[in-house]
């Protein structure tokens, strides 16, 4: 699967999802929001490995410290990177800027799915 068809896949059923939620701030929308981004780090924090393990190299200039860094470093910034998708858009909800919070989930959820699928398409293994 290209990256570009990951990334598609993933933002459509992403903003379905998180467009028919009834209530924005139910627990069925707090599930399923999680466990995409959950999902979408998760592969962009693996694919990154293996890639890092094969040449060596980062794109990503901010992450480029915290990925040659080892797998702590690398942990400790994809951990850093999913906190903060997920508490943005609870703060900017509670907050009433209801829109922004879903644009941030959606940035969240296919930012990363993208990285993945870029990272899992230019794998030499």
């Amino acid at each position: 699967m290209s990256q570009y068809t990951y990334a598609a896949l993933v933002m459509v059923l992403g903003g379905i999802l998180i467009s028919t939620a009834k209530a924005q701030e139910s627990r069925k929308h707090v599930i399923i929001v999680t466990t995409l981004q959950l999902a979408a780090t998760g592969i962009d924090a693996w694919r990154t490995d293996i890639n890092r393990q094969s040449h060596g190299w980062e794109g990503n200039p901010i992450a480029r410290p915290f990925v040659m860094g080892g797998r702590p470093a690398l942990a400790g910034y994809f951990g850093c990177q999913l906190t903060l998708k997920l508490v943005l858009p609870r703060l900017l909800r509670r907050n009433g800027h209801r829109r922004m919070a879903a644009a941030a989930e959606i940035y969240g959820i296919v930012d990363n799915a993208w990285s993945g699928g870029y990272s899992w398409a230019h794998t030499t293994r």
